[in-house]
C-alpha cells in the first residue's frame, strides 16, 4: 500500500482574526493506493502539475510524478521541489510494480556496484582465508637492546 496525504487549503472570510487578516485552514486527507493497482508512473517537469494559488506563496518550481491507478486510471499527483526525491519515488514505485526502468542516479549507482564487483572478481578476493596464521616468537632476542628488554628506560621521548 502507498499512503499519500492530500492537503488542500480553504480560505474563509468568517475566520478573520482581530487584525482583519483572513485565516487559511488546511484540510488533510489520507489516500491509500494499492501498489498492485498502479498501472504506470510518469515523471513530470515544471508546469505539468496543478498548483495551489495561495497568496504569498510561489510554487514556480513544483515538480513531481503522476500515478495512474486502476483500470479506468485515476491520476494521483505526488509533488515535491527536489529532483532527487522524484527519482527515488520513481525508482521505488517502478521496482514495486515490476517495471525495469531506472533513473540516471540509480543507473550510476548500479554501474558503480558492478565495477566494484568486477574489481573484486579480478583480484580473486572471494578466497580470503578466515584466519591468518600467526608466526611463532623468535627464539633469539639478542637483537633487542638490553635496556629496552629490561624495561629500565622509556623508549618514548617527549
Amino acid at each position: 500500500m502507498l499512503i499519500c496525504t492530500d492537503c488542500s487549503s480553504t480560505e474563509s472570510s468568517s475566520n478573520a482574526n482581530s487584525s482583519g487578516n483572513i485565516k487559511s485552514e488546511v484540510k488533510c486527507d489520507f489516500v491509500i493506493v494499492d501498489i498492485a493497482d498502479v498501472q504506470s508512473v510518469v515523471a513530470g517537469g515544471e508546469g505539468d502539475f496543478p498548483k495551489s494559488n495561495t497568496k504569498g506563496k510561489k510554487n514556480s518550481n513544483v515538480r513531481g510524478i503522476t500515478l495512474e491507478v486502476g483500470d479506468k486510471p485515476d491520476l494521483y499527483h505526488l509533488l515535491t521541489f527536489d529532483e532527487q526525491t522524484i527519482s527515488a519515488w520513481c525508482d521505488g514505485i517502478n521496482a514495486l510494480i515490476g517495471v525495469n526502468k531506472l533513473s540516471i542516479q540509480a543507473q550510476r549507482q548500479v554501474d558503480r556496484f558492478l565495477n566494484i564487483e568486477l574489481k573484486m572478481r579480478l583480484l580473486e578476493l572471494d578466497h580470503i582465508p578466515n584466519s591468518i596464521e600467526i608466526p611463532p616468537l623468535p627464539k633469539n632476542l639478542d637483537w633487542i637492546p638490553k635496556n629496552i628488554a629490561d624495561n629500565k628506560i622509556s623508549v618514548t621521548k617527549v
